[in-house]
């Protein structure tokens, strides 16, 4: 019999919050990279972080067994379907959160977000995700 143990519950919710945690996180350095370098560093942190929510969702999911077990897990053809999926998605939610950081500076005079500020980009961020797996799964991706 199956039983759940402290440690499955600790890993579910270490999963829960940090699926919150890092958009949250993203709005914090957009916020000070748009402060400094405005639209053009916002790209820059817009561009670098999908493509690295791309290549770590990549490994984590090819790096369990019986997901990408054909070949070599971690091959070329794996990348671009797997990390393309995902970078997509990243750049979904990071994006959803770059918009809210530009509405959001605007309309406040302090150097750092404040924590409602936070928690709007980390649901942005979360919403964004959600809307670029449901347009991958129209598009039958």
């Amino acid at each position: 019999m199956n039983q759940v143990t402290f440690a499955d519950v600790a890993a579910s919710v270490l999963r829960i919050v940090a699926f919150f945690v890092l958009p949250g996180a993203y709005v914090v350095a957009a916020w000070g990279t748009y402060r400094r370098w405005r639209m053009l560093g916002l790209a820059a942190l817009w561009i670098c972080s999908s493509l690295l929510f791309g290549y770590v969702s990549f490994r984590v999911v090819c790096g369990r067994p019986l997901t990408c077990d054909v070949g070599d897990p971690f091959s070329a053809h794996y990348l671009r379907y797997v990390g393309g999926f995902f970078t997509f998605v990243g750049a979904t939610g990071f994006g959803l959160a770059s918009a809210l950081v530009l509405v959001r500076s605007r309309h406040s005079a302090g150097r750092f977000p404040r924590p409602s500020d936070i928690a709007f980009g980390a649901l942005a961020g979360v919403a964004g995700w959600v809307v670029g797996i449901l347009v991958l799964q129209a598009l039958h991706v």
